[in-house]
């Protein structure tokens, strides 16, 4: 009997510290946290620099999130508009430094960026863009009316364009 009721106290116990673990964690990270901070100048710095990055990712997740919201899963909608302008950027190569923790060296890794064509598109007095085949934007000229397939933002209502025809 009391061998079970041993067992019995002990699995209570251990939920009970379960939880109370998840909260020592917490109140531990704010721990060390103060104490960075108040660790100067190493410290201090180094809690700084993790404030900005969290505040940073969080700022790129609030971003992508409303991106998200604002432009998918709506109903397609077809309208005319306006070519406003174009954009050619000929292709070309940029380059990031990779670093190889192991040997200490950093290498330079060349990007290749493509040709793009972008045509800016005027509906409903509001304007977009989107990327289009070298054939397309030659053809088409700026004032040119065209038919476009857009989407319009649930939150900005912005057009967002799906795709581009001449009219």
């Amino acid at each position: 009997m009391c061998l079970c009721y041993t067992k019995i106290s002990l699995h209570v116990f251990w939920v009970f510290d379960k939880r109370r673990s998840s909260m020592d964690f917490l109140a531990t990270i704010i721990n060390e946290f103060r104490q960075m901070l108040t660790d100067w100048p190493l410290g201090t710095i180094m809690a700084i620099l993790l404030i900005i990055v969290a505040v940073f990712a969080v700022g790129v997740i609030v971003y992508l999130t409303y991106y998200a919201y604002d432009s998918w899963f709506l109903d397609r909608l077809e309208g005319q508009g306006k070519v406003v302008g174009k954009e050619f950027t000929s292709a070309h190569t940029t380059y990031s430094m990779l670093y190889n923790a192991n040997s200490k060296t950093q290498t330079m890794i060349p990007i290749y960026h493509s040709d793009e064509w972008v045509v800016f598109v005027e509906i409903n007095g509001r304007d977009a863009s989107l990327s289009v085949g070298e054939k397309f934007f030659d053809e088409v000229l700026e004032g040119t009316q065209v038919k476009v397939g857009y989407v319009k933002g649930r939150l900005s209502g912005n057009p967002y364009i799906r795709d581009l025809e001449l009219a």
